[in-house]
């Protein structure tokens, strides 16, 4: 159990107000670079917000208003000023299929919603109330300010987050503003100094929960919130959120101070990337208590610790219970974990048979508890070890889900008898959705039940393969027996036409680069991500290795827009000679080991003791220089060193 401790009984909106007060003129957003990286202050981000709430009028507490808006300033600007109106915002994207959105808008009884012009079309079938954000009418802020901020209260909800849902429809949780509240505070008062929090990046999805923390905890401190692509290749930032495997191969800037990690297990892999980042916190917490509710800070000396999830965030109750009698057990013991204190959240939306189960009466002292699902233990020094599921719900790459969500989806599909979902490795071993199926007549393409799938359910839950079965074993209580499915057959990239062999050494350093790190065999016009199956990790790690042998690519970005060596050649051929590209990666190559040992040890000995931001861009640029000239100019780097 955490320390009780006083924290502001208010909403968050009226938290940015406050802060905001003081530092009117400073900077409050900045957009993502591939936007323009447009900024605003803190003046306009309330100006913005008092527009949109006038638009929206009084709203009712606890009703909710969609926002459909791009990855930018607006975004903020508009569910700010939700929560001015009085309602809830509900987050909504564009990679949202429309049945799916269709749903959560008549779950949540969302009957407005906030677009722009590039974005109605994707619901020119919704009936409610749509506000263009460009057509807003300005109105100058008047004492009606004041009156909005009051609309809503400690206990009304803020925001909905709807996530996998076992019965094949996602399940939308309600949080209310106080729990937000402590979260920030806990941050803000005991896990971080105001100069981490400086420029926070927003990495998470606005859909997801995560992104919560990322975007309120510097807007609530009059800190400037740093809008990140949706890439893993962040420019700027003092503070960056982000899951182990986004992190592992991300390449962050020297002004990272703290980097607060969660979605997956903790790796040495993540840790050993972040050697320069002064604070890494491992943190846990389902959407059900407020996006974390406990924390764990990174001791690199100590790599057994690692992986632990850590203690409760202050006034969070966390309950170590037997799954059969639910008395809590001795330290040491496997357990089901329970979460209670300001964090538990209302509840699911339209679901009491759900939230009879989860969110029950606190068996050990006051308030609700939330039944996890998630196997813990308590480990070294009263610290938390998460263990597992109790059920099939997994997390993949960060992402929440319910396998049952995608069994009934792909049972649905016409044709398809029964289907079975289960988690396994790929060929570069990468954790994967696999559906098994039976068939009610004759086989269905694995392309057709993709396709369907897609159309009804996010692209992180369609499945990677798709394995066809005469019939399913059975276990003695009629269940299908998942130990007897066959293993995987991943079949290995096929070239559909003829080899195209690398014609220029810009191509045969990509294709060479490609194979080494994917363990693959590339024809240069291979698509990578539908002849190569690679993901967006996959090419945040490409970006990673190109630069260690010269090649600058500026983001994932670039790899989406020319998927192929053959096209990512052309559009980095553009920006300067690559003539002598082969000659460096000979070079480099007979350089790697001495300056992998080098800057390893030299981010360590960094780590253990902080420098200033000034004392770490001069390490940065002195070791960034070293290493060119170990893979450029090899006689000068002797005579250097």
């Amino acid at each position: 159990v955490a320390g009780a401790r006083p924290w502001p009984q208010d909403t968050i909106h009226r938290r940015i107000l406050a802060a905001a007060k003081p530092v009117g003129s400073s900077a409050a957003v900045r957009g993502p670079k591939s936007a323009g990286s447009r900024e605003i202050t803190f003046d306009q981000l309330v100006d913005g917000a008092f527009n949109v709430a006038c638009a929206l009028g009084e709203r009712q507490p606890d009703s909710y208003v969609g926002v459909l808006v791009p990855r930018d300033v607006e975004h903020i600007v508009c569910i700010f000023g939700v929560m001015l109106s009085g309602a809830a915002f509900l987050p909504m994207s564009s990679t949202i299929p429309e049945d799916r959105m269709r749903y959560i808008m008549e779950d949540s009884g969302c009957d407005t919603i906030i677009t722009t012009d590039g974005y109605k079309d994707l619901i020119d079938w919704f009936t409610g109330s749509k506000f263009i954000y460009s057509e807003l009418p300005e109105q100058r802020r008047d004492g009606r300010l004041e009156t909005m901020s009051l609309r809503a209260g400690v206990s009304n909800v803020a925001y909905a987050i709807y996530t996998s849902g076992t019965t094949g429809k996602p399940k939308g949780v309600e949080v209310e503003h106080g729990g937000v509240v402590n979260m920030l505070h806990f941050h803000q008062t005991q896990s971080l100094v105001k100069e981490d929090i400086a420029r926070s990046v927003v990495v998470a999805s606005f859909i997801f929960d995560s992104s919560i923390r990322e975007i309120f905890l510097p807007l609530t401190y009059g800190c400037c919130l740093c809008i990140a692509d949706n890439t893993l290749n962040i420019t700027e930032g003092t503070c960056v959120g982000g899951t182990p495997s986004g992190l592992a191969v991300s390449i962050l800037p020297p002004t990272v101070q703290a980097a607060l990690i969660g979605g997956e297990r903790l790796t040495a892999a993540c840790v050993k990337n972040l050697a320069n980042v002064k604070t890494i916190i491992n943190v846990y917490g389902p959407t059900e208590t407020t996006v974390e509710c406990t924390t764990h800070y990174t001791d690199r000396s100590k790599p057994e610790e690692i992986p632990l999830i850590g203690m409760p965030v202050s006034n969070a109750h966390a309950y170590g219970v037997h799954r059969e009698n639910r008395q809590l057990v001795p330290h040491g013991e496997q357990c089901e974990l329970f979460i209670g204190g300001p964090g538990v959240a209302r509840g699911y939306r339209n679901r009491p048979d759900l939230n009879e189960a989860k969110f029950i009466k606190n068996p050990f002292g006051e308030g609700r508890v939330f039944v996890t699902g998630d196997l813990v233990k308590w480990s070294i020094g009263g610290n938390i070890e998460f263990l597992g599921r109790t059920d099939s719900q997994v997390k993949i790459r960060g992402y929440r889900i319910e396998l049952e969500e995608i069994e009934r989806v792909c049972s649905e599909v016409p044709g398809v008898e029964n289907a079975c979902v289960v988690v396994a490795p790929d060929l570069r071993k990468q954790e994967q959705i696999v559906v098994y199926v039976t068939f009610k007549n004759a086989p269905i393409e694995e392309r057709d039940i993709k396709d369907i799938a897609a159309e009804k359910m996010p692209p992180y839950m369609v499945p990677a393969l798709v394995m066809g079965l005469d019939k399913f074993e059975l276990t003695t209580s009629g269940k299908i027996d998942k130990k007897k499915l066959p293993p995987p057959v991943w079949a290995q990239p096929v070239m559909t036409s003829a080899v195209v062999e690398a014609a220029t050494p810009m191509e045969k350093a990509l294709a060479s680069l490609v194979e080494s790190v994917f363990e693959l065999s590339v024809s240069v016009d291979s698509d990578f991500f539908i002849d190569l199956g690679l993901t967006s990790l996959d090419c945040a790690a490409l970006v990673a290795e190109a630069r260690t042998i010269g090649i600058v690519i500026e983001g994932t970005a670039d790899i989406l827009a020319n998927p192929s060596v053959q096209k990512l050649s052309k559009h980095l051929s553009k920006a300067g000679d690559v003539g002598e590209i082969e000659l460096r990666k000979r070079r480099f190559d007979a350089a790697s080991a001495a300056t992998t040992t080098m800057n390893i040890s030299e981010r360590a000995e960094l780590a253990a003791s902080p420098m200033s931001i000034g004392k770490q861009y001069a390490v940065y640029t002195v070791g960034f220089i070293l290493q060119i000239l170990l893979c450029y100019f090899p006689p000068v780097a002797a005579a250097v060193l």
